[in-house]
C-alpha cells in the first residue's frame, strides 16, 4: 500500500510540474506572437513604472511634434507671403526711382502701376494658410484688411488740400503717414490694438511667437505711400506756357515751385516705401530665426523619441531568439514529465495486476 501512495505522489507532483510548465510555455508563446515581455504592466514587476514615464513622455512628444509640424506650415506662409510682398514694394520702388533719375515722372504710367500693385499687396495682407489668414494674429479667421473704399476717399481728400493750396506739402506728408488704421481699413481687433499674438508649443517650457500682424509698421508704410501716389490726381508735374487753364498740376505760383512740391512729396514716397522694405526684412529675420528654432527642437524631439522607444523596447520586448530557446527547452522538459508520468501509470497498475 506504501509503494502505491509513494507512486500516486510521484504522479501528482509531475502533474503539478506539466501544469507549471503549460503555463510557461504559455506565457512564452504569447511572447512571442507579441513581442512583449507582458501584456499589462503588472507583469514588468518595477520597471512597469519606467515604461509608464517613458510612455507620458512620448505622448507629450507627439504633442509637440504635431504642434511644430502645425506652426511650421504657418510660419513657412507667413514668410512666403512677407518675401512676395517686399519683392512687389521693392518692384514699385525702382520704377518710382527710375522716373526720378530720368527727371520726368510719366503720371498716367505711374498711376497705373501704382494702382495694380497697390491692390496685389492688399490681397496678400489677406492671405489664408489652412483656412486661417495667416496676418490676423490670433483672431486668424477675420480678415486683417478690408478696402471699402474709405483710404482711397481719405488720400484723394489730403491730396485735393494740397493741390489747391489748403495745406502744405509737410502737412500733406504728416497726414499720409499718420493715416488711422480704420481708415486704412484694418480689422477691429487690429485698429483697436486688442490683437494677441500667436505662439507655437514646441516644448513643455518653450512657446515661440511667429506673430505678424497686418498693420505692422513696415507694412503700413508702404500701403500709405501707394495709396497716396494712387490719388494723385493731377494732369502734370508742373504747368507749361501751352498747357490749358484747366490743367491741373501741384502747387505752386510757378512750374519751378509746382515740381519742387511734387517731387518733395515723390520722393518721401519712395523713401517710405523703402523704409517699410528694412522694417519688413527686421520681420523676416526674426520669422526666420523662429523657423529655425522650430526646426532645431523638431531634431531634438526624434532623438529624445529614440532614445525613449529604446528604454521601453529594452523595458517591454522580448528577444524572439531567447524566448525560441526557452521554448524548445520547455516543450523537452514536458516530453519527459508526460514520459515519467506515463511510467509512473504503468508501475501502479503492474502492482494491481
Amino acid at each position: 500500500m506504501s509503494g502505491n501512495v509513494s507512486t500516486l505522489g510521484q504522479m501528482l507532483d509531475n502533474n503539478g510540474r506539466l501544469r507549471e510548465i503549460r503555463l510557461q510555455l504559455n506565457a512564452l508563446q504569447t511572447q512571442l506572437s507579441t513581442q512583449k515581455k507582458s501584456q499589462d504592466l503588472s507583469g514588468l514587476g518595477r520597471d512597469g513604472i519606467r515604461a509608464t514615464h517613458a510612455r507620458i513622455e512620448l505622448n507629450q512628444i507627439d504633442v509637440f511634434q504635431s504642434n511644430i509640424s502645425i506652426g511650421t506650415t504657418q510660419v513657412k506662409a507667413t514668410i512666403n507671403t512677407l518675401q512676395e510682398f517686399m519683392v512687389q514694394s521693392k518692384n514699385i520702388a525702382d520704377t518710382l526711382a527710375g522716373h526720378l533719375q530720368e527727371g520726368q515722372v510719366n503720371l498716367a504710367s505711374m498711376k497705373s502701376s501704382i494702382h495694380d500693385t497697390l491692390g496685389y499687396l492688399r490681397e496678400l495682407m489677406n492671405t489664408q494658410s489652412d483656412g486661417k489668414y495667416i496676418l490676423s494674429g490670433a483672431d486668424s479667421y477675420t480678415k486683417p484688411m478690408n478696402d471699402t473704399g474709405a483710404h482711397a476717399s481719405y488720400m484723394a481728400g489730403i491730396v485735393e488740400s494740397w493741390r489747391i493750396g489748403t495745406i502744405t506739402t509737410a502737412t500733406l506728408i504728416t497726414s499720409y503717414q499718420s493715416t488711422p488704421e480704420t481708415t486704412m481699413g484694418y480689422s477691429a481687433s487690429l485698429s483697436s490694438n486688442q490683437i494677441k499674438n500667436i505662439y507655437v508649443r514646441a516644448d513643455t517650457n518653450q512657446d515661440i511667437d511667429y506673430t505678424l500682424a497686418a498693420d505692422t509698421t513696415g507694412f503700413k508704410k508702404i500701403i500709405n505711400a501707394l495709396a497716396l501716389m494712387d490719388q494723385m490726381n493731377i494732369d502734370k508735374v508742373s504747368i507749361e506756357t501751352d498747357d490749358p487753364i484747366t490743367t491741373t498740376t501741384a502747387p505752386g505760383t510757378d512750374a519751378d515751385e509746382q515740381k519742387e512740391n511734387f517731387f518733395t512729396l515723390y520722393e518721401d514716397a519712395i523713401k517710405e516705401i523703402n523704409n517699410g522694405i528694412s522694417n519688413l526684412r527686421l520681420q523676416e529675420e526674426r520669422l526666420q530665426r523662429a523657423q529655425l528654432t522650430l526646426s532645431t527642437t523638431a531634431q531634438e524631439h526624434v532623438s529624445d523619441k529614440n532614445l525613449l522607444e529604446n528604454i521601453l523596447g529594452n523595458i517591454e520586448e522580448v528577444d524572439p531568439a531567447e524566448v525560441a530557446v526557452k521554448i524548445t527547452a520547455l516543450n523537452t522538459q514536458m516530453e519527459s514529465a508526460y514520459q515519467v508520468t506515463a511510467l509512473m501509470g504503468s508501475l501502479s497498475l503492474a502492482k494491481y495486476l
